[in-house]
C-alpha cells in the first residue's frame, strides 16, 4: 500500500475520526476504527505523502487481528493480519503486511498509545508496541507498554458493552495473557478480579445464553491464578445454575444440549479433580439427558450422530450401564435413516465379453494366486487414496473439512475425520 515509511503525519481528517472515537463512552470494536478510516480515504485521494502514512500508520494498528486464546497469528505473535490470500506460485500475500512496517510506524504506535485517552485506542496502540516492536525493529519493548496495554484493557472492560460483549472478553482474555507472561503477578490478581467483576455484571444479567464458560476457562486450573475460596465457589455455583437452565425440557426456550454440554464437561473436570464421582456422573448425564431428549424428535439421521457423541462420552467417563441404555436408542432412530435418505440409482452396461476379461485378469491357477490378484486389483492404494484426498480438498474445499459416518446394522460403525 505505502513504500517504506519515512515521514509520518496524521491529517486532519484521521485526527477527526480519532477524537470521534476519544469522545465514545461505550465500548467498540476495533474494526470500526478501521472501516472509518478506510471510507474516508475515498474524499482524500491527493494528499501528501507524508499524510498518506500517517492515515496508513492509523488503519494498519486497527486492521491486525487478534489471535485466539492461547494461539498465535502466522508470524508466531498476537496481532496478525485480518487477510490472507495465496497466490498460484503458493506464496502468501498477507494484510496487513509485515513488509510494510518499519521503526517509524512502531515509533508513532509508541506516541499515540501515550497521548491516547480511550482505555480500547489506548491498550490497541501499546499491545501493538509491546507485540511487533521485536519484528519490526530487532529492539526489546519496554515494559511499560505490556503494563498499559493490560491496565487499559481492564479498563475497558468496565465501559457498557453493547452488542460487543466478546469484544471485552477478548480484552480481558488478552490483558491476563500478558500479565502471565510478564511474571506480573500484582496485575494478574487485579485482572482476575475484574474479570469476576465483569461476570456478575455482564453476564449473570443476560436472559439469553451466553459466553458462560469463558471465565472458567480463563482461571481454572492455572497454579499462576490464585482463586479465592469465594471465587471458586461462586464460579462453580453460576455454572451449576446455567447447566440447569438449558437441560430443563419444560423450558425449551433455553433448552440447549450443545452449550450444556461445553458447561458439564468443565464442571466434570473440576468435581474430578474433587474426587467428587457422584457430582461427575450427575452433571455428564444432565448434558445426555438434554441430548436424549432433543434426539427422541429429530430424524434418525440427525439424531444418531448427536447420541453418538454422547456415547462416546459416556464411555470415557465409565459410565457403562448408560451407554448400553443410549445405545439402544441410538439403534431405534438408526432404523428410521434408510426411510429417511433419498435413493440415487445409476446402471452402466458390462458385456459378456468385458466379464470375461475382468475373470480372466484376476483368477488364478489356484485360490492363493486369485486371492493375490484381487488383493492387487481391488484393495486402495495409498498413494491413490491421498492424491483422491488432495484433489478433493482442491476442488471442494468446504466438503474437505466435514468428516464422515458410516451408519451400518443402525449405528454408526465407522468415522473419519475431515481431509484436514
Amino acid at each position: 500500500m505505502v513504500d517504506r515509511i519515512r515521514e509520518i503525519r496524521i491529517p486532519a481528517f484521521v485526527a477527526d475520526i480519532l477524537d470521534q472515537f476519544e469522545a465514545k463512552s461505550t465500548s467498540f470494536p476495533d474494526w470500526e476504527v478501521s472501516g472509518a478510516l478506510s471510507d474516508a480515504i475515498r474524499n482524500h485521494n491527493e494528499i501528501p505523502q507524508a499524510e498518506r502514512n500517517g492515515w496508513w500508520a492509523e488503519l494498519a494498528a486497527f486492521k491486525f487481528s487478534p489471535s485466539r486464546p492461547r494461539e498465535t497469528s502466522c508470524w508466531g505473535i498476537y496481532f496478525g493480519p485480518v487477510t490472507t490470500i495465496t497466490d498460484k506460485a503458493g506464496k502468501e500475500h498477507h494484510s496487513p503486511s509485515l513488509e510494510e512496517l518499519g521503526p517509524e510506524i512502531v515509533s508513532h504506535w509508541r506516541c499515540r498509545a501515550k497521548k491516547a485517552k480511550h482505555p480500547i485506542l489506548r491498550a490497541r496502540y501499546s499491545d501493538l508496541v509491546w507485540d511487533l516492536t521485536k519484528i519490526c525493529s530487532n529492539q526489546h519493548p519496554e515494559i511499560e507498554y505490556s503494563r498499559m496495554a493490560i491496565d487499559s484493557y481492564v479498563a475497558a472492560s468496565e465501559l457498557e458493552p453493547g452488542e460487543f460483549l466478546l469484544d471485552q472478553i477478548g480484552r480481558l482474555t488478552r490483558a491476563l495473557e500478558l500479565a502471565l507472561g510478564t511474571g506480573d503477578n500484582i496485575r494478574v490478581e487485579a485482572i482476575r478480579d475484574a474479570m469476576f467483576r465483569f461476570y456478575e455484571n455482564r453476564i449473570l444479567s443476560r436472559a439469553d445464553q451466553g459466553p458462560w464458560c469463558f471465565l472458567f476457562d480463563a482461571v481454572y486450573g492455572n497454579k499462576h491464578i490464585p482463586l479465592k475460596p469465594e471465587q471458586l465457589q461462586s464460579m462453580i455455583s453460576w455454572l451449576e445454575s446455567f447447566l440447569s437452565r438449558c437441560t430443563n425440557p419444560a423450558d425449551p426456550g433455553n433448552l440447549s444440549p450443545w452449550t450444556a454440554k461445553e458447561i458439564a464437561l468443565r464442571l466434570a473436570r473440576f468435581y474430578d479433580a474433587q474426587g467428587k464421582t457422584d457430582n461427575v456422573k450427575q452433571v455428564v448425564t444432565a448434558y445426555g439427558d438434554a441430548f436424549v431428549h432433543v434426539a427422541k424428535q429429530a430424524d434418525g439421521i440427525i439424531a444418531v450422530p448427536w447420541l453418538q457423541g454422547v456415547y462416546e462420552d459416556y464411555i470415557s467417563f465409565g459410565f457403562k450401564n448408560e451407554a448400553e441404555d443410549l445405545l439402544l436408542l441410538s439403534k431405534a432412530k438408526g432404523s428410521e435413516i434408510s426411510n429417511q435418505m433419498a435413493t440415487i440409482k445409476g446402471s452402466i452396461t458390462v458385456t459378456k465379453d468385458e466379464l470375461q476379461k475382468i475373470v480372466d485378469a484376476v483368477v488364478g491357477d489356484d485360490p492363493d494366486q486369485s486371492l493375490d490378484r484381487i488383493a492387487s486389483n481391488f484393495i486402495p492404494r495409498i498413494a491413490d487414496a491421498k492424491e483422491t484426498l488432495r484433489h478433493l480438498a482442491e476442488e471442494h474445499p468446504l466438503l474437505a473439512h466435514i468428516g464422515v459416518s458410516v451408519v451400518g446394522e443402525e449405528q454408526i460403525i465407522a468415522k473419519a475425520g475431515s481431509v484436514h
